[in-house]
């Protein structure tokens, strides 16, 4: 009889669903979370970029008339993009070899600068894992809410929950916490461009050739001339702009890339309204998702996560390694802020938890709240909208069928008291109303 060998990931899920069961069982458990949750740990390069973000946006948006939130959300991908930048490595480049060649770092399966011209080449986004961005984007969105309730006077402490509890803002003035689940990712990433030299090779017959497009090691990190390839209008056609960095010294590789980007955005007083409107026609193109059939998507849609397959599929498209079917550009595991499925129904669920153990037993005034940078522009209407005015009680009447038959003073909670988002806002409570206002 040959034993089953036990799966390390499922010995790793059980322990942590043990843990939460413990942790919920304590009638302190609010308390308790409090005393474990700690400050968002920052360093100064990146409050300050963070800082400057966010005095863009609020800029971007009087100068424009466009929606704050909206600008709030694109600044935040650009803080995001720092984290991403900090731990590129020599692997992971694309050779592109039109007139002038590039060396490109692509977040989305394809070539960012032929993407542009309607041209698919594939080549594996340097995406990190999903479990990796849960983590980066939740600590980075406490510190633009940290950053945002600094600017407008709001006495509100921003703390990284103990585990099961992603985030929390606490309001000791009034006794009460907002325990949020958070579920957030970039809409889009700008790649990074390095120029280089026309690569060459050995042909069959021994002679010299051009490569074409396919991936090449940079191999000199230490001497490359980092740009963000940002694309721009030009007319009704994209052209990408490339914005220096500089050179990469060999050491202080994280606040580097933290301070050359504060430096380009503060230099260049127009450069964050140019990334905006390119971030801008990213998110509508998003937004759509369908086309009409024999029309093109914007060819930005395919700088932007969980675009999906290429429309037309070019005969060079790859086939999936594993499985069945073609690669995508980018696929539903990298959704957007709240949109991912999985992410809306485990965050409906946690919410649910927190609440139930929560709102009816303790000393401290209790909120829940999904929060993202993006709202589930996708899935809002098949996940959230028929469950968004949910509110509920505990009885052990099992018999009740209406409202009037509970008691007079019985308490009744919303599911979600708000779905937090810099992009679109959904509260049930004054309080979410006041301090949430993007």
């Amino acid at each position: 009889m040959t034993n089953k060998k036990t799966n390390p990931q499922d010995t790793e899920t059980t322990e942590v669903e043990e843990r939460e069961e413990q942790f919920f069982k304590d009638p302190k458990w609010v308390e308790k979370a409090l005393e474990k949750a700690t400050a968002i740990q920052l360093n100064d390069y990146e409050e300050e970029l963070a800082s400057l973000l966010i005095e863009l946006a609020y800029h971007n948006s009087e100068a424009n008339s466009s929606l704050l939130g909206h600008s709030l959300a694109a600044a935040f991908d650009l803080f995001i993009a720092a984290e991403y930048y900090k731990k590129i490595t020599s692997k992971g480049w694309l050779y592109c070899p039109l007139a002038s060649p590039l060396l490109i770092y692509p977040f989305t399966n394809t070539c960012t600068r032929c993407i542009l011209n309607g041209e698919f080449h594939f080549h594996k986004a340097n995406k990190p894992g999903s479990g990796t961005i849960g983590g980066i984007t939740r600590k980075l969105l406490g510190v633009f809410l940290a950053r945002l309730f600094a600017r407008t006077d709001r006495n509100l402490q921003v703390l990284r929950g103990a585990e099961p509890i992603d985030l929390i803002v606490w309001d000791s003035q009034n006794n009460i916490v907002l325990m949020a689940e958070v579920k957030a990712a970039p809409l889009t990433t700008l790649a990074l461009a390095v120029p280089c030299e026309t690569q060459t090779e050995l042909s069959d017959e021994g002679e010299v050739i051009n490569l074409s497009h396919g991936p090449l090691d940079n191999s000199s990190l230490g001497k490359s001339d980092f740009h963000l390839l940002l694309p721009q209008l030009d007319g009704v056609n994209w052209k990408p702009e490339l914005i220096s960095l500089g050179i990469r010294p060999p050491t202080e590789h994280q606040a580097w890339i933290y301070r050359q980007m504060q430096r380009v955005f503060s230099q260049d007083e127009q450069l964050f309204g140019r990334y905006f409107r390119f971030w801008e026609r990213a998110f509508a193109a998003y937004s759509k998702g369908e086309w009409v059939k024999g029309v093109a998507p914007d060819p930005v849609y395919w700088l932007t996560n969980a675009c999906g397959q290429p429309v037309p599929r070019p005969q060079h498209w790859p086939a999936r390694s594993k499985g069945e079917g073609f690669e995508s550009v980018s696929d539903s595991k990298s959704s957007m802020g709240m949109d991912r499925t999985d992410d809306i129904k485990k965050g409906i669920y946690q919410v649910l938890k927190i609440g139930a153990s929560a709102k009816p037993n303790s000393n401290v005034t209790v909120k829940t709240a999904l929060l993202s940078n993006i709202h589930a522009v996708r899935h809002y209407d098949v996940y959230l909208k028929d469950i968004k005015d949910i509110v509920w009680t505990q009885t052990s009447n099992q018999a009740i069928t209406k409202a009037g038959e509970l008691p007079p003073e019985q308490e009744l909670y919303n599911l979600f008291d708000g779905i937090i988002s810099f992009t679109e806002n959904y509260a049930r409570d004054s309080w979410i109303t006041d301090n949430f206002r993007f």
